[in-house]
């Protein structure tokens, strides 16, 4: 049987005999970066930065003055709004959008892109004839900001990605450039902090409470970092209010349609953001075009697309919500059956999974979700590739692009720099266990030798992992398993611990899944649950005569009837029981 690798981060002022939670909770989030955890967890409004401190914002907004002041008495003239294709682009868009039209009398339109693309659509920009072109949440071709300058069209630029301001010859506020503190915002962190300066500079009374809610859902879902005290601020104020919103309140309903009493941020992770991000990878462009209606115009009467609805009249949320359950539903179809073609070309000989679509086979707008999955049955690092181009530089030579998943492991603690330091790497660039990927199509096979040869030396079946805690199933300590299931402090940044649970008694053991390939083990304190381990589930439909002792994180379990603490297991070793030993009815 296999054995556990582990260590416990210990903290000089915890007594591990008998753990303080709260003693041991600021010593976690110390070693997390945050300095003073009391204020972090008591932030307020005055931690939010003066957004006088973005660069340009003056400009910005004076541009913005000028045209809505210019536009009032002329219907015909507009304002353009490109909205970026992910959750963080629709919300940032929806800010603006949604605060541009209740101060002024300005037609805005927008743009939609149809694809995954990101950046200025120029085609459609100019399209728009507008007199004010602002993109949030991204930036696009530089070459495209020289045109509109050229037709002496003015833009605006609010984004929160790292590049010289001197690429665009536009006015840009980012949040990335000095003097502005913090530089974790999202592009929806930003847009809110222009409206607020405007607000500031015009004497404008304005009521933001919509406007944080849907900064909320963008900073979750980019997953900006909560160490930050504005961040913290910005999403605690606005899970607050995401249940005003009509479309959201309606997303968050449990299975038995009872809304969800107190919002935290696994509701935007599990939820809200999920279902909008269903809709602009698999979307039709009516169906995108219809989402950002929603965020901004919930509850106009819409005619149902339903199947036998016959014309009915509902409102837009409703219709959207069913869309999204569509989508959704469509998605992890198309998973699934990209699961087929892959898997049977997987070679199982080495520690690397990689699957390079030359025949357009797959849906690669759901290449994260579908590595994803393969990580989970796996546990290698997982590479799916296809042909990519770059036209922006043509001298660049032809890659093989795509999405890179992977667990750590020791002598493997930081997957993105490792890839990147291989042979014909052009860069691996995003989060360290997963990012985007691009390897020169030349070097590949170069690129492979390397790969096999550094990554077959690592034992991914025996991961080392570093535990916060280390307590028995019996009696298990509630207030700590709480403490690390606490939705509201383990986020983005700031990494939710792990917790070791020793001597739980596998004769509580059950099966789940379509195929019975998951296992919970029922303990009257919390459940044990360990997905996708068929070697696990037939070795205990042989024989439950078993302690296991388990690596995990805390969460709770909102699908029963009462709200129960649940550990997702990492890792577990199996210990085969002598004698008589207690077992879960003795509890």
């Amino acid at each position: 049987m296999k054995e556990l690798k582990w260590k416990l981060r210990t903290f000089d002022d915890i007594d591990y005999n008998n753990i303080n939670p709260g003693l041991l909770l600021r010593e976690m989030l110390k070693y997390r970066g945050i300095e003073d955890p009391e204020s972090w967890l008591q932030v307020s409004k005055e931690n939010e930065n003066d957004p006088s401190l973005l660069k340009n914002i003056d400009e910005a907004t004076n541009l913005l003055q000028s045209v809505i002041v210019g536009l009032e008495n002329k219907p015909s003239k507009k304002i353009y709004i490109q909205v970026d294709a992910d959750t963080d682009g629709f919300t940032s868009s929806a800010i603006l959008y949604e605060f541009i039209s209740s101060i002024s009398n300005c037609e805005i339109e927008v743009g939609v892109h149809e694809g995954k693309e990101h950046g200025l659509d120029l085609k459609e920009a100019l399209a728009s004839n507008a007199n004010l072109i602002i993109v949030p949440d991204a930036s696009g071709n530089p070459e495209d900001y020289k045109t509109l300058k050229k037709k002496n069209i003015p833009s605006i630029i609010f984004d929160h990605h790292d590049y010289p301001e001197e690429d665009f010859d536009t006015i840009v506020v980012n949040c990335n450039y000095e003097p502005y503190p913090n530089k974790s915002l999202s592009g929806a962190g930003v847009v809110l902090k222009a409206c607020q300066y405007f607000c500031y500079k015009y004497d404008i009374d304005y009521n933001f409470d919509r406007l944080y809610a849907l900064a909320s859902i963008g900073m979750v879902a980019d997953v900006m970092s909560l160490q930050e005290l504005e961040n913290q601020y910005i999403i605690r104020y606005g899970l607050k209010h995401i249940k005003n919103h009509e479309f959201f309140n309606e997303l968050l309903k449990d299975r038995m349609g009872n809304p969800v009493e107190v919002v935290t941020i696994k509701d935007i992770g599990w939820s809200i953001g999920p279902n909008i991000n269903a809709v602009i990878r698999l979307g039709s462009m009516e169906e995108k075009q219809m989402l950002f209606n929603t965020l901004i115009c919930p509850n106009e009467n819409v005619n149902s697309q339903k199947r036998g609805a016959d014309g009915e009249v509902v409102p837009r949320y409703i219709e959207m919500c069913r869309i999204c359950k569509n989508l959704k539903a469509k998605q992890n179809r198309l998973v699934q059956s990209a699961l087929k073609i892959i898997e049977p070309e997987i070679n199982l000989k080495h520690n690397l999974i990689y699957y390079i679509d030359e025949a357009n086979e797959l849906p690669f707008e759901l290449s994260g979700l579908i590595a994803n999955r393969l990580l989970s049955s796996y546990k290698r690092p997982v590479l799916l590739l296809k042909h990519f181009h770059d036209y922006e530089d043509n001298t660049m030579p032809d890659c093989w692009a795509g999405s890179m998943r992977s667990i750590t492991a020791e002598g493997f603690e930081d997957p993105r720099s490792i890839f990147n330091e291989m042979t014909g790497v052009r860069e691996f660039a995003g989060h360290a266990e997963a990012c985007g990927a691009k390897i020169f199509k030349d070097s590949f096979d170069g690129f492979l030798a390397e790969a096999y040869e550094k990554l077959d030396k690592i034992d991914f079946d025996n991961q080392l992992y570093t535990v916060e805690a280390v307590i028995p199933c019996r009696p298990f300590n509630e207030t700590l398993g709480k403490l690390f299931a606490q939705e509201d402090i383990w986020g983005s940044g700031i990494e939710k611990p792990l917790m070791m649970i020793t001597d739980i008694d596998c004769i509580g053991a059950e099966y789940m899944g379509k195929e019975g390939q998951h296992v919970k083990i029922n303990t009257p304190k919390i459940d044990i649950v360990i997905f996708d381990d068929v070697d696990l589930v037939n070795k205990l439909k042989d024989s439950k005569n078993y302690t296991m002792n388990a690596i995990g994180t805390i969460s709770w379990n909102d699908w029963e009837d009462q709200p129960k603490l649940q550990m997702i297991v990492d890792g577990y070793e199996l210990i085969e029981k002598q004698g008589n030993e207690w077992n879960v009815y003795d509890f």
